[in-house]
């Protein structure tokens, strides 16, 4: 196994994802669902061995259960499931693929920014198109151009990922914050200056009320967080900066990148510089921003999902009376402003996937269950009952489900609203050389050069520009 994978798996599995996990669960007083146990096992060859990433809500553990128990039934054949934490999968899955005994399926929520497109490159995957090619017209564009991924064995690219759900970096801010600044009544501006500027004047008017905790903007600019990563990424999408072209060539020496990526650098750290921005965003975790939001300390966030607003969505009852008011009321979940040039800004987004393997006991009952996942009306438990929206379906026919489109859920609608727009997925799909970039949450920092070592943009620039070009040049 190459040996800078080895390693970066080996810190994420001691370090950042782990201490934000943990610290997540806690801040949001929903610790992440308990495995159940295995539904059998594992011994018999023919036991379908699924891998899968423990759920964040309880349901989701119970919505996959009960879909391959189904699947089960109709199949006449056994299932053994192995919920896992996200932060142990990929050490866990190189293991068992070093000992020639990989799960018959895997999904891991960060699968595809991390893992996914490496196993890919490496020809580990079982190709999937009989899957998706007779039904391809079923699926978004950007969920099918996120599933074909680069194989140097082959030279080509093939289809290794059976997608089903998706994510954007949402925004989420406190309307009842808004109303005692003042601005309650004010449209939010869609222009990208003037989206900004909005945010800074209202914390200025909070903190002339003496409200001095509180801050305008939660953008993270943490290496230990990957919404710090994933939020400048869609910085530099707004500023027409292209890093990784769809074939997966870098466009770093294109005419005008550096220069956006200058001052896009420029920006970010204006924001916190000026005071808009928490000192300690620097040392977030992933759960660094959701825990501020949570906590009221910051008017605006982003988030790669729902999950800030569904630790808020708990069944009515006189206990819930306040979680709702928050969901219902004072929370709110929205799109991105405009790009700097004027014209809607193109998302980013996360397709959720799973994926079999060359070398796995059980391909064909692997293919046979995710035939039987893909009906729509196991994707509506998987996701609707089970997942509650966390992520939102990748087929036009579920995101035609009034359930999506619901006026009177503002966080399922605003999310549906963002989807149906221009999207692209990250560029880990273009080139797996990208998963790297991302470990090594190269933007972050260089904006750490700037904020802390004095650094000019230009610099932090010119450092991110050839870490990537070296990155690119060394991977294999």
């Amino acid at each position: 196994m190459h040996a800078g994978l080895r390693r970066r798996l080996f810190l994420a599995t001691a370090g950042a994802l782990g201490v934000g996990l943990a610290a997540y669960g806690a801040a949001c007083t929903r610790e992440p669902a308990p495995a159940p146990p295995s539904a059998a096992t594992g011994d018999d060859s023919r036991t379908l061995r699924v891998w899968w990433a423990q759920g964040f809500l309880p349901e989701e553990n119970e919505a996959i259960l009960a879909i391959l128990d189904r699947w089960k039934r109709a199949e006449n054949r056994e299932a053994d499931v192995r919920f896992m934490p996200v932060n142990e999968m990929d050490a866990e899955l190189l293991r068992a693929l070093d000992e020639g005994k990989p799960p018959d399926l895997f999904h891991s929520t960060v699968g595809d920014m991390r893992i996914i497109p490496i196993l890919a490159w490496r020809n580990q995957l079982a190709d999937v198109s009989d899957l998706i090619e007779p039904r391809k017209h079923e699926f978004i564009p950007t969920a099918i151009e996120a599933s074909y991924l680069k194989n140097k064995v082959t030279k080509q690219r093939g289809c290794y990922a059976v997608p089903f759900g998706q994510q954007l970096s949402y925004i989420h801010y406190w309307r009842d914050q808004l109303a005692i600044a003042g601005l309650g009544d004010q449209p939010i501006p869609t222009g990208w200056s003037e989206y900004w500027r909005f945010w800074k004047e209202a914390q200025d008017r909070l903190r002339a009320q003496g409200r001095e905790g509180v801050y305008g903007l939660g953008l993270s600019v943490s290496p230990m967080d990957v919404d710090s990563f994933n939020t400048f990424e869609q910085f530099l999408e707004a500023y027409g900066a292209r890093i990784v072209s769809p074939d997966g060539a870098l466009l770093l020496d294109a005419l005008g990148t550096r220069d956006k990526i200058v001052a896009v650098l420029r920006e970010y750290a204006g924001f916190f510089n000026d005071g808009y921005v928490p000192k300690d965003a620097v040392e977030w975790t992933s759960a660094g921003n959701n825990i501020g939001f949570l906590e009221g300390r910051l008017l605006m966030t982003t988030n790669g999902s729902l999950s800030i607003p569904l630790t808020q969505k708990l069944d009515p009852n006189e206990y819930n009376l306040g979680a709702r008011e928050l969901y219902y009321d004072k929370m709110v979940t929205a799109g991105w402003p405009d790009r700097p040039g004027g014209g809607p800004l193109r998302m980013i987004v996360g397709i959720k996937q799973i994926v079999t393997f060359e070398r796995s006991r059980n391909k064909e009952a692997a293919k046979s269950f995710l035939r039987f996942l893909l009906s729509p009306e196991n994707m509506n438990l998987l996701l609707r009952d089970g997942g509650k929206g966390r992520y939102l379906p990748v087929t036009t026919r579920l995101l035609e489900d009034p359930y999506w489109s619901d006026p009177e859920d503002p966080h399922l609608s605003a999310a549906l609203r963002m989807a149906l727009g221009p999207t692209r997925p990250g560029y880990e799909a273009y080139s797996a050389a990208y998963t790297e970039v991302q470990f090594q949450n190269v933007w972050a920092k260089a904006l750490l050069s700037v904020l802390q070592n004095k650094a000019s943009p230009e610099s932090a620039a010119d450092w991110a520009i050839a870490h990537i070009k070296d990155t690119f040049e060394k991977w294999d």
